[in-house]
């Protein structure tokens, strides 16, 4: 397992320098030649080579990742004030998804067929077609501005600890009910179609109850076999979360990220792109999605023991 998790790591590290590495060049040569700084895209690439080699340089050297041109400030500390709250929303909205999901898909396979079942499924059915980026309009419209039950953008925030709790509730949902709805299916067709197995049969024989059977035998192997869905939906709702933190005012990491490229000059078309701060923020995804799934594969293995993802 040591091998393994070792290995991974130094593949990980590989495709974090390789796309980090890419994407400071690119933007730095289409800056150069957008400002005729270069006269062509083979001079632009040379220079952004030469400032790319004293940009690692100052990473290694000194730790330094550079200033942030458009907010005047320390990129490390501009990005570490933001990271809280870009995680935080994503963790409560992944602490919110997984168990709401698996418990529907559980109530809709025990109510097999039934009316509830119909409903649940129907209705899980019509909200995982709606995308992210169309549920925070929705929520904010609707609850935040014709309705007035939630504060419809993240500064509006009340005094209190109530009032704290409130600004999660429009975000973590529209983060949340895309996911909660493809768990619930993804459990109820696993659980389902256990029903049809004769282990099902030998555990009523057993005098085991429906419910008894699911949740103390199948509903272990049902997480297991949908556990690869969790590392891909993850990724999918921290790329909504960028929607999702822009149109909620969210102070958090995505808002850095549309400022470092989409910062447009009063006098014409040029986008000003800043550099360091774009490639540190690239830098956190990139290394927070390959270390997200490496933590899946490990805890994939370590969930069930039968399960091998490494060679010994």
């Amino acid at each position: 397992m040591l091998k393994y998790i070792l290995k991974r790591l130094f593949l990980s590290v590989i495709v974090i320098i390789l796309t980090t590495t890419i994407l400071y060049l690119v933007s730095y040569t289409a800056m150069l030649k957008n400002y005729a700084l270069a006269s062509s895209y083979k001079e632009g690439f040379n220079m952004a080579w030469d400032y790319y080699k004293l940009y690692v340089k100052n990473i290694i050297v000194n730790g330094d990742f550079g200033y942030s041109t458009a907010y005047r400030k320390d990129i490390v500390e501009l990005i570490a004030h933001k990271i809280p709250v870009t995680l935080k929303i994503n963790v409560i909205a992944f602490l919110v998804y997984v168990p709401v999901g698996i418990t529907l898909g559980v109530i809709s396979a025990y109510y097999k067929d039934s009316l509830l079942d119909r409903v649940i499924s129907y209705i899980t059915l019509s909200l995982v077609s709606i995308p992210i980026f169309i549920w925070i309009f929705i929520l904010i419209l609707v609850i935040g501005y014709t309705f007035m039950w939630l504060p419809p953008i993240y500064s509006q925030v009340k005094p209190g600890f109530i009032g704290g709790i409130t600004i999660y509730i429009i975000p973590v949902t529209a983060l949340s009910i895309e996911p909660i709805s493809r768990f619930t299916r993804l459990i109820r067709a696993e659980l389902v179609n256990f029903f049809n197995t004769e282990a099902h049969l030998l555990l009523k024989v057993k005098g085991l109850t429906k419910l008894q059977i699911i949740l103390r035998h199948q509903l272990r192997n049902a997480i297991i076999a949908i556990y690869p869905e969790f590392n891909s939906t993850f990724i999918t709702v921290l790329i909504g979360s960028f929607i999702v933190e822009k149109y909620y005012s969210v102070q958090g990491v995505s808002k850095l990220f549309f400022d470092s490229m989409l910062k447009k000059f009063a006098y014409g078309n040029y986008v000003s792109i800043d550099i360091e701060l774009f490639a540190a923020i690239s830098l956190f995804y990139i290394s927070y999605i390959t270390i997200a799934a490496l933590l899946v594969d490990i805890s994939f293995s370590l969930l069930d023991p039968r399960i091998v993802i490494y060679k010994k």
